[in-house]
C-alpha cells in the first residue's frame, strides 16, 4: 500500500473530520469488497492423475472471481 488515509489526508491538509470521515469511508468499503468476496468467489477443480493412474480432485479458490467480486464502480 503506497500510503495511509491519514498519511494521505495529512499530504492534502485536511482537518481530523475530514480525515475521519475519510477513514470510516474506506472501512465501509472494504468491509463491503470482503463481503462480496466471500460470497462470490468461486472454485475451480484442477484435478491430475496420482501415481496409481487414479483422478486426484484438488480444488483452488479463482483468484479473479474474488479480485472481480467488488467492482471499483461501486466507490463514488
Amino acid at each position: 500500500m503506497k500510503e495511509t488515509a491519514e498519511e494521505l489526508g495529512n499530504k492534502h491538509e485536511m482537518t481530523d473530520k475530514q480525515k475521519s470521515a475519510m477513514i470510516e469511508f474506506a472501512k465501509l468499503h472494504v468491509e463491503a469488497a470482503l463481503k462480496s468476496a466471500s460470497e462470490n468467489a468461486t472454485i475451480d477443480d484442477i484435478g491430475s492423475p496420482n501415481c496409481d493412474g487414479e483422478w486426484m480432485s484438488c480444488d483452488i479458490v479463482n483468484k479473479d472471481s474474488i479480485l472481480s467480486a467488488y467492482p471499483l464502480d461501486n466507490i463514488k
